[in-house]
């Protein structure tokens, strides 16, 4: 469930279109409120749905009908205004507070698993544990200090500490962070140690995946041309115009065109050939131009994330990792791959694909 600081309203999304019911709603909700106020003193929500759903009942199909109507054109104008708000800073920011939402909160329920398994507990800094003393302490003079009056006593005698306290809180605290780090590493190692770690990484590559899917949509919004179809892909477009009424099993159709293309003398297969390569060298000149925008980045940036992501989850030092997230020539065909893997189909994927739409 989305949180209401993470509706998409908060974010300066379109407002939601209305069903002809909704739209009904608000025509007789006055009138209903009237009704409950009248029989029960006051308004009572759930009695004025009832009243309003009772009214539901009795609208003509001339009524319904005119609402519909009117349900489909708010549609539009949400989609309209859902499409352009796409494209905004805004609903950038949206996506990723989600993403980080769902991801905090699926990492906090394992977390709290792996707690009950034995993972180890992360030893308070010399400024926290300072800060549960001075609790303590203005406890026992019968102080009861609310949580901004705290801290602004805890900075204040954090500031003026004598430096032998301060240095012991330190010395305690980083010999608690050492032993910590220890435990952390052994527990890491057993089963419940890798299932956590395992599942933590799975959650960061959620968020990674839907920070891509986001960046691959705004780049296709923004103009990002579509990689061309590859030779087999073209001749199973004909094959699929002559055959596809004729073949309606899905699977025969895949092996009759593979069959044909196979079986295609070289100099038919030489006119498709040449219809790609042309269409290729159009995509590398408006690619080259795409490359230089926003859209293009924004999803580089994104793809680099989840490489680093996949990196650290199969292992290796981290200048083997480092160097896999550096390699952009690969970040680009992946970027441009993932946007477009549809378009470069072989026959049979293409002939699957067009039967299955």
């Amino acid at each position: 469930m989305v949180k209401l600081a993470l509706k998409q309203s908060t974010f300066g999304g379109p407002k939601a279109a209305k069903t002809a019911y909704m739209l009904f709603a608000d025509e007789v909700r006055s009138q209903a409120q009237e009704e409950v106020v009248a029989k029960h003193g006051k308004v009572v929500l759930a009695e004025v749905g009832k009243v309003v759903a009772e009214k539901w009942k009795n609208v003509s199909a001339e009524k319904k009908s005119e609402l519909d109507a009117k349900s489909k054109e708010d549609k539009a104008r949400y989609e309209q205004e859902y499409k352009a708000w796409e494209g905004t800073d805004e609903y950038k920011k949206m996506v990723k507070a989600r993403a980080e939402y769902e991801m905090k909160e699926a990492n906090k329920k394992a977390k709290d698993a792996a707690k009950e398994s034995g993972m180890p507990s992360k030893p308070l800094s010399a400024y926290f544990a300072f800060g549960n003393q001075v609790r303590e302490e203005e406890r026992a003079k019968g102080n009861s200090l609310a949580a901004p009056d705290i801290a602004k006593v805890l900075k204040e005698r954090w500031a003026n500490i004598a430096p032998e306290a301060k240095a012991a809180l330190e010395e305690k605290a980083k010999a608690e962070k050492e032993q910590y780090d220890k435990d952390l590493a052994a527990w890491l190692e057993t089963d419940a140690g890798k299932a956590y770690k395992a599942t933590e990484n799975s959650n960061k590559k959620k968020f990674n995946d839907t920070m891509v899917r986001d960046a691959n949509k705004l780049a296709k919004n923004s103009g990002m041309p579509a990689k061309p179809k590859n030779a087999q892909a073209l001749f199973a477009v004909d094959f699929k115009a002559e055959k596809g009424e004729e073949i309606t099993d899905v699977k025969e159709l895949n092996a009759q065109a593979k069959s044909a293309w196979e079986a295609l003398d070289a100099a038919s297969k030489k006119v498709y050939e040449d219809k790609a390569k042309a269409a290729e060298k159009e995509y590398n000149v408006q690619m080259k131009e795409f490359k230089k925008t926003d859209a293009w980045k924004e999803l580089n940036k994104a793809q680099a994330a989840k490489k680093r992501t996949n990196a650290a989850a199969a292992g290796g030092s981290p200048k083997a990792k480092r160097a896999k997230v550096e390699e952009s020539a690969d970040v680009e065909n992946d970027a441009s791959n993932s946007a477009a893997a549809s378009s470069s189909t072989t026959v049979g994927e293409e002939a699957e694909e067009s039967t299955e739409a």
